[in-house]
């Protein structure tokens, strides 16, 4: 998701990079079939690339062939249109959202970025001037001065806050005058700025995301009680990002809702706890990466909207009638949900009502005290889908741990190796998933040989060496 600004009138390329993470030799990614969708922001129409109209149409998954655009494959990992705004809309100063689709394939994904066309330069001049003449109160997040910096470098402001040492009465644009709530910096953020959240605890009402192409980074330790009472946070406006933080809103309260006009939402290593719902979801193609909601008392992920995809997001429900992840509304069609775990969701770990069609789960997975899977809708594929045993499903975090070595428990040294001076040189090291099977033969996870080596005649050792047996 980027935000990028062009002159009205300009053409300017639409370009798309498919990288496969997982196994860097298939790069450059070559041969794929990516498209492009246009649409504009001030009435909510899509560009039709055949019939060169806008279209009204309601949402992206009524589209049409012809308001998807084919990108050009430059046989380099990127693909590309060039778009003329002049001849699509008279070079007129608007906003536009362009939305990347690979439909298909084993690079299967959607992204999007934002495009505004603005000629301010004069505009913004003579309010420069205004000012100097009228003394006009100089506002830091709306001064004239600054929109024409943004306009000639590009540069958008990074909004400070800390709840600590911070003050609402600073300028908040740099680390050292920081802001104290969030409340204040969402109030100065302009489309395409961000806000960085320092650790402390938030107690702020109604905070809302309510300006386009905002971006809020909670540093580990950022924490918002919504004050108590109502919902933690709000995304109201398109294009908004959250990373990181924890929600803790008063009891039966929601921790962020992502309401309907907020499409293109994306929201990464969010936690939520002790919410009535930890995410609702309402708009479109919205992404929502490493998030969990914990002890929720009704649903963990309700999901309204379509289009969109929820990745290695966790609900762990706490108390009777609860569901993990819910496709509440006959609106909830084509969402993806890949690597998503549930636990203690009583009702059910994922549930789909009637009319939530075409959705995709893949690789989840069901754990402890859930209740059975309830698909009502048509078309939904669950390929890999699982039903952990009783033990909480995050037992299983524990296990991974294990073999990774990164929790140091339920090991046996055996089979070792001396030197002429007593000292160990070789061993055998088995890894238990049961502290009751150290020492036998059951239960091993993992096996390895640790070697060793000294200098002279020191018994203190250079260096150890620990590889797969």
């Amino acid at each position: 998701m980027g935000y990028h600004t062009a002159i009205p009138g300009g053409t300017v390329t639409l370009s798309l990079s498919i990288i496969d993470l997982n196994t860097p030799a298939n790069n450059p990614v070559i041969g794929e079939a990516p498209t492009v969708a246009v649409r504009r922001t001030s009435d909510d129409k899509w560009w039709d690339f055949v019939g060169e109209v806008w279209d009204t149409i309601a949402t992206y998954a009524l589209l049409d062939a012809s308001n998807k655009q084919a990108l050009t494959d430059k046989d380099d990992g990127t693909y590309e249109h060039d778009w003329d705004q002049a001849t699509t809309d008279a070079s007129a100063e608007r906003t536009y959202i362009m939305v990347y689709e690979v439909a298909a394939g084993t690079y299967q994904s959607m992204d999007m970025e934002v495009w505004e066309f603005v000629s301010q330069l004069a505009d913004i001049a003579d309010a420069v001037w205004d000012e100097a003449l009228t003394g006009a109160t100089h506002n830091v997040a709306t001064s004239a001065g600054r929109r024409l910096r943004q306009l000639e470098i590009g540069e958008f402001t990074t909004w400070y806050v800390d709840g600590v040492s911070g003050d609402d009465g600073n300028d908040g644009d740099t680390p050292d005058a920081p802001f104290k709530t969030i409340g204040a910096a969402l109030t100065a953020a302009g489309a395409g700025e961000r806000i960085v959240v320092g650790p402390t605890t938030y107690a702020e009402a109604a905070l809302e995301m309510d300006v386009a192409n905002v971006s809020m980074y909670l540093d580990r330790g950022a924490i918002i009680t919504g004050g108590g009472t109502g919902t933690c946070l709000v995304i109201s406006a398109a294009s908004c990002e959250v990373e990181g933080g924890l929600l803790l809103p008063g009891a039966a309260e929601i921790g962020i809702d992502i309401e309907a006009t907020a499409d293109y939402a994306r929201v990464t290593r969010v936690r939520t706890y002790g919410c009535s719902v930890g995410f609702d979801v309402n708009a479109s193609m919205c992404a929502l990466v490493l998030c969990r909601s914990v002890a929720h008392s009704v649903t963990g992920f309700d999901i309204v909207g379509d289009y969109c995809r929820f990745t290695d997001c966790k609900a762990n429900g706490g108390g009777s009638a609860v569901r993990g992840f819910y496709l509440s509304a006959n609106s909830a069609d084509n969402n993806h949900l890949c690597g998503c775990e549930s636990g203690g969701n009583t009702t059910a770990g994922f549930a789909v009502v009637a009319g939530a069609n075409n959705n995709c789960f893949a690789f989840c997975a069901s754990g402890g005290a859930d209740g059975a899977v309830a698909d009502a809708g048509t078309n939904n594929s669950w390929a890999g889908y699982a039903t952990l045993p009783a033990a909480a499903a995050d037992e299983y975090d524990t296990v991974i741990a294990r073999i990774l070595g990164l929790v140091q428990e339920n090991f046996y040294m055996d089979t070792v190796v001396e030197d002429a001076s007593s000292r160990m040189t070789s061993a055998r090291m088995r890894l238990y998933s049961a502290a009751g099977s150290v020492g036998t033969a059951a239960n091993v996870i993992a096996t390895y040989t640790i070697t060793v080596t000294y200098t002279g005649d020191s018994e203190i050792p250079t260096s150890y060496k620990v590889v797969a047996a």
